[in-house]
């Protein structure tokens, strides 16, 4: 299987106690790529340095896929902190990806559908 793309913006190789996400995606897909893109920008502008995005390719593997039980892309999965969550689309409606996540806390009380 190929080892999927890490984006480690924690300075350790694995958080313990930030946010550990994983997005699942197709590389050539439109939706997939604003996905990535929006989780970024999510990340860097509501969780700081604190957060770690694994991008995991399912089409060079797809045993991940099967593993995940993922069946559409994109997929973003909250892996830490705990319990679980996961998202299906592109992320693009900020406020909901945020609850979706359940980041929304860290928010101000404004909502963009």
């Amino acid at each position: 299987m190929t080892k999927p793309k890490k984006r480690d913006n924690t300075g350790a190789s694995k958080s313990t106690q930030g946010w550990e996400l994983s997005v699942f995606v197709m590389p050539d897909d439109p939706t997939s790529i604003r996905a990535l893109e929006n989780l970024e920008r999510i990340c860097s502008e509501y969780l700081d340095a604190d957060h770690r995005i694994e991008v995991v390719n399912i089409e060079e593997d797809p045993g991940a896929a099967d593993c995940f039980e993922i069946i559409v892309t994109p997929t973003v999965i909250r892996r830490h902190p705990e319990p679980e969550r996961r998202i299906i689309g592109d992320l693009s409606a900020t406020a909901r990806a945020l609850a979706g996540l359940g980041i929304s806390h860290l928010t101000s009380p404004a909502y963009d559908g």
